[in-house]
């Protein structure tokens, strides 16, 4: 079971780092984010790459795999994987872990063009913090994403519905991020994490169980409507 679970993580991480249109809105889209938003006197340094971290996984991790879900029960590969020897947990699981090859890749180009580039004052990095951060994120947006993809059941749909969710999210962060009960989003909840691990104040321990909450609770309700999808 090993094996094969490993055979389709590979498998998986090389269909996403082969699409254009993924290496761009994880890697380039983020960095261009930051470029523009320090060319227009935006937030601080290490909360601008925070935000860029954040922006990585949320497409990697929940607009990218949700639209992928919902392109393959189009394509009727889960209804396929019901009689495959690879449970399909094991499979959602894949296509979580799948994209955090290219998330790193974009971190670690994030922060060096935002050092060397841009000359932003990040502060004292905790890298082991800061991977952390990121592998708790993309399981919880990729729990969300999962869940997004088995729910919409449509391609068109799912690019729509992932837009739809993660703009105001974004803009919240950038025009209001004192806002009460803010901290329920998981956009926030990640950021609280990721800023920590950039020196920033936050409470990382809320961030950690905001972000594990939302991940079991989506995989829970997709776990119900994965089989009515197909």
């Amino acid at each position: 079971m090993i094996r094969v679970f490993l055979h389709e993580l590979l498998w998986q991480a090389r269909i996403y780092a082969r699409d254009p249109m993924a290496l761009f809105f994880v890697v380039a889209f983020p960095i261009a984010f930051i470029a523009f938003q320090y060319l227009r006197g935006g937030p601080e340094g290490a909360f601008l790459v925070g935000l860029g971290v954040a922006m990585s996984v949320a497409l990697a991790n929940f607009a990218g795999l949700a639209i992928g879900l919902a392109a393959a029960i189009e394509r009727g590969v889960l209804t396929r994987l019901f009689v495959s020897p690879l449970p399909i947990s094991l499979h959602f699981t894949a296509r979580i872990l799948a994209p955090l090859g290219l998330i790193l890749l974009a971190t670690g180009l994030l922060l060096l063009f935002a050092h060397f580039a841009l000359s932003l004052d990040l502060g004292r990095v905790r890298p082991a913090l800061l991977l952390f951060a990121i592998a708790l994120g993309a399981f919880s947006f990729g729990a969300l994403g999962v869940l997004l993809g088995v729910l919409a059941r449509r391609t068109s749909r799912a690019s729509f519905l992932s837009q739809v969710a993660l703009l105001p999210l974004f803009l919240l962060e950038l025009l209001a991020k004192d806002l009460p009960l803010l901290w329920l989003s998981p956009l926030h909840a990640l950021l609280l994490l990721v800023g920590k691990a950039l020196s920033l104040q936050g409470e990382a321990i809320l961030g950690a169980a905001s972000l594990l909450a939302w991940g079991a609770a989506a995989l829970a309700i997709a776990a119900k409507k994965t089989p009515r999808a197909l």
